[in-house]
């Protein structure tokens, strides 16, 4: 038997038939259950939950038939502690249900930071180095010294802070500058 009858022949013609109608069915079937289980164009905007605690999270989360994913806590003055400091994503952005939103919470006690020794340092030396620490520069003090500009001491409110000491990021910190020698006792 040649190709060409092969291929005009009825039990050919048969199978193929029967083979493209199981691709297509096999296609729409894949289709449809696709549709489905991706929940083609069910999309619902994520709340708010900025400042809520986490028992309000939870509540707001179930209610909007959300997750939530607790993945950071930073410390911050806007929200109080234990309270959801931002999200991802954005509130109002389009989500399916059952969606992870992210969320970090502020923490419940401030980062602490060890106190660098700024004795002996320049003063523009001395402030970078404070505000690279976390700290915020608070009163610069002048007292007669034999340096110009150099920090004499270094407070915090009003009693000397030694190097090590821990302290509240953002903290203020005092520096004692010296003025150079004059006539004033």
């Amino acid at each position: 038997m040649s190709l060409k009858n092969f291929i005009l022949s009825k039990v050919f013609i048969k199978n193929l038939g029967f083979a493209i109608v199981i691709i297509v069915g096999v296609v729409m079937i894949l289709l449809i259950y696709l549709n489905y289980y991706t929940r083609h164009g069910q999309a619902r905007p994520v709340p708010d939950f900025f400042g809520l605690t986490t028992e309000q999270t939870a509540k707001l989360a179930k209610k909007s038939r959300l997750r939530y994913q607790v993945i950071d806590s930073v410390y911050t003055t806007l929200v109080s502690r234990g309270c959801v400091a931002e999200q991802n994503p954005k509130p109002g952005f389009k989500v399916k249900k059952w969606r992870n939103v992210v969320l970090t919470i502020n923490a419940f006690y401030p980062e602490m930071v060890a106190m660098p020794n700024l004795v002996d340092l320049p003063k523009r030396q001395a402030i970078l180095l404070t505000e690279s620490s976390g700290f915020e520069i608070g009163l610069l003090i002048y007292r007669p010294d034999l340096s110009i500009d150099v920090v004499i001491d270094q407070l915090y409110n009003g009693k000397n802070i030694p190097e090590g000491d821990s302290l509240q990021k953002g903290s203020v910190v005092d520096l004692v500058l010296g003025k150079g020698l004059s006539n004033q006792r």
